[in-house]
C-alpha cells in the first residue's frame, strides 16, 4: 500500500484494525514499515493512542517494559505518549501505575526507571492542568515506601509548575515535605530561581524558616546569589537588617571576596 502511494491515513486505518486484537504486532509492523523517522513515529502514535484508550493497564505495562526499543530519535518518548494519553482519560489509573512502579525492585522495569515513570506521570498531569493531583501524588509518595525511588527531578516538575504562580508557595510546599536528598535538591532549585527573580522576597521568606528547617544555609545561599546578581541591592538589604540572626554570617559572605560570588557555607 505504501509502495503504491496510498494515503498514510489508509495505513493508519489498517494498523488501528490490527491493534484492536494484536496491539504489539501492530506496533512491530508500524516500526518496520515506516520509511522515515517521522513517518514511523506517526504510525506508532496511531497504534499507541488506540491501545492506551482501549486498555490502559496493558498499554502502560508494555510502555514500562518495551517502549524504549521503539522510540524515534528527536521525538517524545513513547512512554510519555502512553502516560499522557492515560492521564487524559483516567489520571488515577496513571497515578496507580506510577505508584506501583515506585514500589517495585529497581531492576523490575526493563525499559525505564521507576523515578522516570513517576516524573513523566506528574509531568503529564501538570501539562493537563492537574497540578493538584500531581502535588497530592508527591505528598503521598514522599511519606511512603515510594520515597526511596524518587529523585529530585520528580519534585522539581511539580514545584516548578507551582512556582509559575508563586515561588513562595512552591518553596513552602517543598519545605512541608519530609526531608530527603531529592526534596532538598528540588528546594535548592526553587530557591535559586526565586533568588534570581525576586531576591528580596526570597530572603525574607527564608528568614522566617526555623533553624531546624535550614534557615541559616538557605538565607546565605539566596544572599550569595543576590550578591552575584546585584551587589548594591543585596548590601542595602543587609544594612537594613542588622537585627537579622544571620547578620554576621551574611557579612562574612559579603566580605569574603567582593569580586566574585561567595562560596557556599
Amino acid at each position: 500500500m505504501l509502495a503504491k502511494g496510498r494515503p498514510l491515513e489508509d495505513i493508519i486505518a489498517l494498523l488501528d484494525y490490527l491493534a484492536a486484537s494484536k496491539p504489539e504486532f501492530a506496533l512491530d509492523l508500524a516500526r518496520d514499515i515506516g520509511r522515515s523517522d517521522d513517518e514511523r513515529h506517526v504510525l506508532l502514535l496511531a497504534v499507541l493512542d488506540d491501545w492506551a484508550h482501549a486498555s490502559p493497564a496493558t498499554a502502560l505495562q508494555w510502555a514500562f517494559q518495551k517502549s524504549s526499543q521503539y522510540n524515534v530519535p528527536g521525538n517524545a518518548s513513547l512512554l510519555y505518549v502512553v502516560l499522557e494519553q492515560v492521564t487524559a482519560d483516567d489520571p488515577q489509573a496513571a497515578l496507580t501505575a506510577a505508584g506501583n512502579a515506585l514500589q517495585q525492585p529497581s531492576n523490575s522495569l526493563a525499559g525505564a526507571s521507576a523515578s522516570e515513570v513517576a516524573r513523566l506521570t506528574v509531568e503529564a498531569l501538570t501539562k493537563a492542568g492537574r497540578t493538584d493531583l500531581a502535588r497530592q501524588a508527591i505528598e503521598n509518595w514522599s511519606h511512603g515506601p515510594e520515597a526511596t525511588s524518587l529523585d529530585g527531578a520528580v519534585y522539581e516538575v511539580v514545584a516548578m509548575s507551582v512556582a509559575q504562580n508563586s515561588a513562595g508557595d512552591a518553596a513552602g510546599w517543598l519545605q512541608s515535605l519530609p526531608d530527603s536528598p531529592a526534596r532538598n535538591q528540588a528546594l535548592s532549585t526553587i530557591e535559586t530561581v526565586w533568588a534570581q527573580n525576586a531576591p528580596a522576597a526570597a530572603i525574607d521568606w527564608a528568614e522566617g524558616l526555623s533553624q531546624t528547617a535550614g534557615r541559616a544555609d538557605t538565607v546565605t545561599n539566596i544572599f550569595s546569589h543576590w550578591l552575584n546578581q546585584d551587589r548594591g541591592a543585596a548590601m542595602q538589604w543587609l544594612s537594613d537588617h542588622e537585627n537579622s540572626p544571620d547578620y554576621e554570617r551574611l557579612v562574612s559572605a559579603a566580605t569574603a571576596d567582593p569580586y566574585r560570588a561567595p562560596s557556599q557555607p
